[in-house]
């Protein structure tokens, strides 16, 4: 994901929004089961009500792009994230079978 919207990659100032577990944040873990918060709306959840489960651990990290100016929005950062294969995810988490 390539953008210059700083808020993706800036850790939410409130921790109990219906997409917390979908934040894509610097350092943010994403892991087992993701989920649409309880306090969620019917429109919100329309078409996609089922959590979504994760093999494996993500850790977000944002990576400079490039700077075009240097007002609010002048700096893209990119978010890349390695999915590689569940032998490969358990190795890097120290477990024998996964």
């Amino acid at each position: 994901m390539l953008t210059n919207d700083h808020l993706y990659r800036l850790e939410p100032v409130r921790s109990n929004t219906v997409d917390s577990e979908f934040r894509i944040h610097e350092n943010h873990l994403l892991t087992e089961e993701l989920k649409w918060l309880e306090h969620a709306s019917s429109g919100t959840k329309e078409n996609r009500e089922d959590p979504i489960f994760l093999k494996g651990m993500y850790k977000m990290q944002w990576h400079h792009y490039c700077t075009v100016n240097n007002e609010k929005h002048g700096e893209f950062r990119y978010l890349a994230v390695h999915v590689g294969n569940q032998q490969t995810i358990c190795s890097e988490r120290g477990e024998a079978k996964c």
